[in-house]
């Protein structure tokens, strides 16, 4: 019976293991930072994703993801798997998860967290829509583009990148200028 459990312990030390070795790509399942190439293991209302990471004021990562707040915890990616706990996490949304059934919202379709849009995009209730996600009528919040409110003519169709107040904005689609 002994013999039996530490087998199954070796086991389990055995996968644990290679998850260091074998680092995931973001957007994939994780269950800690050690098993994330990019070193960091998010919680997110649909589960733990491996994510890359982004400082505090950026607006967009390097593949034009849109940077935003989150909580994981942080490791040494495919180097090891030490982690330790990181509040104030700011992550790069990958604009698709795999997840089964997962499905990202296009810009200015109807969304419920930011992490449901396409990359580059947040999720925003804009004035006048209706963002109850218990109203079965709901018209928000949508999916819009990010921007950098300290850069001029970055969003589409001349519409203005409205501050969201943290350093980044959003083009607000009810600005568009006909071209």
């Amino acid at each position: 019976m002994a013999l039996r459990a530490l087998l199954f312990f070796g086991m389990l030390t055995g996968s644990a293991l290679a998850g260091c070795n074998n680092p995931v790509d973001t957007g994939s399942p994780c269950f800690d930072s050690g098993e994330c190439r990019s070193g960091v293991c998010t919680v997110t209302v649909y589960g733990q994703f491996c994510m890359n990471t982004c400082t505090e004021g950026t607006v967009t990562c390097e593949r034009d993801e849109a940077c935003v707040q989150g909580e994981g915890s942080v490791g040494a990616g495919g180097a090891g798997c030490g982690a330790g706990a990181a509040t104030g996490l700011f992550v790069c949304l990958p604009g698709d998860l795999d997840a089964e059934g997962f499905e990202p919202v296009e810009i200015l379709g109807v969304c419920t967290y930011s992490l449901d849009c396409v990359r580059g995009g947040v999720c925003v209730c804009l004035q006048g829509q209706e963002c109850d996600p218990e109203n079965e009528d709901r018209t928000g919040p949508i999916c819009v583009e990010v921007c950098d409110p300290t850069m001029v003519n970055r969003c589409p169709l001349q519409q203005a990148c409205v501050d969201l107040g943290n350093g980044s904005g959003f083009c607000d689609p009810t600005t568009s200028q006909p071209i």
